[in-house]
């Protein structure tokens, strides 16, 4: 079964605390990110502000 941008908009609606992409036409929801990728994330915006 292929998914379509309606779909992923539904199922976004319905569980908006869920992060998904479509992709291929399959939906895939994607997991929060740990504390490790914060921290890069912080550093990278730290060097770029500096």
């Amino acid at each position: 079964m292929s998914f379509t941008i309606t779909d992923l908009e539904e199922l976004q609606t319905e569980h908006p605390e869920w992060q998904m992409e479509l992709v291929e036409g399959k939906i895939i929801v994607i997991g929060p990110s740990d504390y490790e990728s914060e921290e890069i994330g912080t550093r990278l915006s730290t060097f770029l502000n500096i």
